[in-house]
């Protein structure tokens, strides 16, 4: 049993390896420019008054006059409400003004905050960031973390953030490695200008600079949360950035339960590829039964297993084919089964049964009479045994060959 397990398990594999090699027409690639447009996103809530909000707004204003040339930034505040307190600029000296102008409120609006910041940056030119700082758990966004994390993975922007006092560190800092950003918890307010300092360096130093020598992708799918792979590595689960990707040929396979999808593709240096994998895009599985029971069965003259030895069922007025024997991701297109019952029965033609079908973009059920010479699909579509099967079976009978 543990033998035909194996078989029938690599003679999935190859199916599922083999039917979606899309090539470049999956990914679409875009040049990442070399300026980046920042959306600096700070809390003013309630609790940060005093020498958290003073010393957050020394630590903004120092990274606004450390940016790079060609860099802008936008600033959002939030407390009960989101607030953009200045728009895409270069302009140093309106930004810290914008800066000095930010006044404590009410409760704690962060992940409005941080998905305003994401539909601020789409289809901005170049790479795109958000620096956040919250001093509290979110207790009035419609927006969930699930949401904002995976709209900037989506969107392609690199979230780091920082956290100051009692907030969800774990849940946060998952959402800036998820986006290939980095998150740090401040031990106090005083720590601040240092962690701002810190993470505009890493950013500078891990994506910025790597943006003429690498390249990477974005990987999302239909359903998400799925097992992404990337040249055979696993990588995470979709949404997923992959960034620092050196320039060649790489395959970034999705793992749906009908199957791998799979995506060749020649990166180059200094761009983006998107990649969205869909599990409608995967063949659909190909499931036999047959009478007699335990038959082997050959697709295309490859061995894919022995039929079930229990007949499906009706449960709760749907065919049950659970038990049954199912390939993979079968390729579209036409095949030919044939079927041959087990060896403790003396084979002869009437026992060996052989047709041909088309496979398109769904499952597909058949019930084969082996004996009969008939093969029901679950349709309606019949098939008789091939002449040229019945011809072979003949001249394989003992009787011709004394």
């Amino acid at each position: 049993m543990k033998k035909l397990y194996i078989i029938v398990l690599s003679l999935v594999m190859i199916f599922s390896f083999s039917i979606a090699m899309f090539g470049q027409d999956c990914v679409s690639f875009i040049p990442v420019q070399q300026n980046t447009q920042f959306v600096l996103v700070v809390d003013r809530s309630g609790s940060m008054a005093g020498d958290p909000l003073r010393d957050a707004k020394q630590a903004v204003i120092n990274f606004i006059n450390s940016m790079q040339p060609g860099d802008s930034a936008a600033l959002i505040t939030f407390e009960d409400q989101v607030r953009v307190d200045h728009n895409f600029s270069s302009d140093r000296v309106r930004l810290v003004q914008a800066v000095r102008g930010i006044e404590t409120g009410g409760r704690t609006r962060f992940y409005d905050a941080v998905g305003a910041a994401a539909r601020m940056l789409k289809g901005k030119s170049g790479r795109t960031a958000i620096l956040f700082l919250t001093d509290g758990n979110d207790n009035e966004s419609s927006f969930s973390l699930n949401n904002i994390r995976q709209m900037n993975i989506g969107e392609q922007n690199v979230v780091y953030g920082i956290g100051l006092g009692n907030v969800d560190h774990k849940g946060i800092s998952a959402l800036s490695t998820a986006t290939g950003g980095q998150y740090r918890a401040a031990r106090g307010s005083g720590e601040l200008n240092s962690l701002y300092t810190e993470l505009q360096n890493l950013y500078y130093t891990e994506h910025k600079a790597a943006v003429s020598t690498f390249g990477g992708y974005t990987v999302t799918s239909l359903p998400d949360n799925r097992k992404v792979y990337l040249d055979g590595t696993l990588v995470g689960s979709s949404p997923v950035n992959i960034d620092r990707i050196r320039p060649g040929e790489h395959v970034v396979q999705v793992e749906f339960d009908n199957g791998l999808w799979e995506c060749r593709s020649q990166l180059q240096a200094g761009t983006k590829g998107f990649v969205t994998a869909r599990s409608a895009d995967l063949p659909g599985d190909f499931i036999i039964e047959s009478s007699p029971r335990g038959a082997a069965v050959f697709i295309d003259d490859t061995y894919v297993g022995l039929t079930a030895m229990i007949p499906s069922a009706v449960v709760n007025g749907s065919l049950d084919l659970s038990g049954q024997l199912r390939v993979k991701a079968m390729p579209e297109g036409g095949h030919t089964v044939k079927i041959i019952v087990a060896p403790d029965v003396e084979l002869s033609s009437s026992q060996v049964m052989e047709f041909d079908f088309d496979m398109r973009r769904v499952s597909r059920y058949v019930n084969v009479n082996v004996l009969a010479g008939k093969a029901l699909f679950a349709n309606g579509e019949r098939k008789q045994r091939n002449m040229m099967s019945l011809i072979d079976s003949a001249f394989s009978d003992p009787i011709f060959n004394d």
